[in-house]
């Protein structure tokens, strides 16, 4: 069946492939995302270090999608993961902490003619996890958060504020953070705007 399935595949791929060149311009793509953020409470009640709960480094990937070609509106939905910052414990002896989480973002971005624009969106954190390898400390597990996010920017590079608050039934942070995200957008149509 998985044999029939396959050259079934490669039939069809080859008309697909030269349709393609002759239908409507794309309107989609993919999109890679970093951010560099800071922010929120300070985890000093839980661990010995200088970490705040919205501090650290998001990496995602996701796609994008414009209504229309003419539309300046664009749909985001990306997903990824929030490294936090690996910070050494104030006195050292090599014990760390940092807080974790899966990342889901929907962003609707509108695009103005000079290349500026404006987002904002609902954002997911999955289970974050303040993570600690200190003497007389334990990990803290959090409850999915959900939260809002807006930015402004130019081209690939905008400033945002996310809101966001965890809760766990040890104790509850503020992770809203404030940073600069860095977009790149894939694909193989230009727009209007």
């Amino acid at each position: 069946m998985f044999v029939r399935c396959a050259l079934l595949a490669l039939l069809l791929a080859p008309p697909a492939l030269a349709a393609e060149d002759s239908a409507a311009p794309k309107r989609g793509g993919m999109a890679f995302a970093v951010e560099l953020g800071a922010g929120g409470d300070s985890l000093d009640s839980v661990t010995d270090t200088n970490l705040h709960a919205g501090d650290g480094l998001t990496a995602m990937v996701g796609g994008f999608y414009r209504p229309s070609t003419k539309s300046p509106l664009e749909i985001y939905a990306l997903a990824g993961y929030d490294f936090g910052f690996v910070v050494p414990v104030q006195g050292g002896g090599g014990d760390h902490a940092y807080l974790t989480s899966p990342v889901l973002e929907v962003l609707a971005n509108y695009r103005f003619d000079n290349k500026w624009f404006v987002a904002g969106g609902l954002v997911g954190r999955l289970d974050p996890r303040l993570t600690t390898n200190e003497p007389g400390r334990e990990d803290i597990g959090f409850h999915t958060a959900m939260g809002a996010t807006v930015e402004a920017g130019w081209s690939f590079i905008g400033v945002y504020y996310t809101y966001v608050k965890y809760d766990s039934s040890r104790v509850d942070l503020d992770a809203s953070s404030v940073g600069i995200r860095f977009t790149m957008r894939f694909r193989k149509w230009r727009p209007v705007h």
